[in-house]
């Protein structure tokens, strides 16, 4: 049963997905002749370990992860598992509740989907992913170089974008460093909102290239990418904007357990996980698999690492935000 910790109106916008679209995913099972019984039940009843991810794009994911899948089966004979599968989740409503009854094993994301969805199912990080070799990344607040704000409390009483509400680079990071630094963070429905002059307002843009723009074109003082995102902007485009903060970095993606495997089989989904990148046949999966570097420990020890990310996942929460859909980066 899906618990029911998240704040103000999320909760009920997660709730309210959850028992609309959650039998709403797409499966595909590596081993067509398995039998009748051999569906995605979790793996101690089945022997089939299910990964799954959020997306609104079915068939493009099923084929970046079933490689992914396969391989991990194969190392994990020892628990009883011998084929892998995969589903698609179109929400993280649904995925929550995959994750919660078993149908679903293993889930990876960035840091805020992933903790919405383990604050509803129960589901645990263990690991962190190396997605497109990168193991951490941070957030960039950034101005037009000759404006007027040359710190962040000068962005007090301005409009600032973010990208949209599930986006760990683009909403969690700065969203929580920013109430960090004393701001008083007021969500509006658009750029031309009234604000108060303690105030800063944030809007939400859906994608970093629209907060780039928007702050080149002076539709919002300041915006909030990934610092990645930041250096793909030309660098003659890139001369006209100024950062003025830098967030803590978090991990670029976390590895999600099902709170139903046994302690068994987890310890052993872990194992192989971490040494993937010690073989030829392993790294050559890893690479397809969204340029997956590797997986690995928290450096600073899973305890602090995952204290920290609730806490900052802790301030979105007191913020608020809107109905829940996706997963983002």
């Amino acid at each position: 049963m899906v618990r029911s910790f998240l704040g103000k109106g999320l909760l009920i916008s997660v709730l309210t997905l959850l028992v609309a679209s959650c039998n709403e995913g797409v499966t595909v099972t590596s081993d067509p002749e398995a039998a009748p019984g051999a569906t995605a039940t979790g793996t101690t009843i089945t022997g089939t370990i299910v990964v799954a991810d959020i997306s609104d794009e079915p068939a493009q994911k099923i084929e970046e992860y079933q490689p992914f899948i396969d391989y991990l089966a194969t190392q994990l004979d020892d628990v009883g598992i011998n084929s892998g599968q995969v589903e698609v989740a179109p929400d993280m409503a649904t995925m929550a509740d995959w994750l919660a009854s078993g149908k679903v094993d293993i889930y990876f994301d960035s840091p805020y989907p992933s903790l919405i969805v383990g604050e509803l199912s129960g589901a645990q990080p263990v690991l962190r992913r190396w997605k497109d070799g990168v193991a951490a990344y941070r957030t960039v607040i950034f101005v037009q170089a000759d404006s007027e704000f040359a710190t962040i409390n000068d962005l007090k009483g301005q409009m600032v974008a973010f990208e949209d509400p599930f986006s760990t680079s683009g909403y969690m990071l700065p969203l929580a460093y920013l109430i960090e630094v004393g701001m008083t963070l007021v969500e509006k429905p658009d750029v031309d909102a009234q604000l108060a002059a303690d105030q800063v307002g944030y809007v939400f843009s859906d994608a970093h290239e629209n907060s780039i723009q928007w702050v080149l074109s002076g539709k919002v003082a300041a915006a909030a990418v990934a610092y990645p995102d930041f250096l793909e902007i030309p660098a003659d485009i890139r001369q006209k904007l100024t950062i003025l903060a830098e967030t803590e970095p978090l991990p670029r993606h976390l590895v999600m357990l099902s709170p139903t495997l046994s302690s068994e089989e987890a310890a052993a989904i872990r194992s192989a996980l971490l040494t993937m990148d010690e073989s030829d046949t392993g790294r050559a999966v890893l690479v397809a698999f969204e340029r997956t570097t590797q997986f690995d420990e928290f450096p600073e020890g899973a305890e602090q690492a995952l204290s920290r990310m609730r806490a900052l996942y802790s301030l979105t929460q007191n913020q608020g935000a809107g109905a829940a859909t996706d997963g983002e980066d």
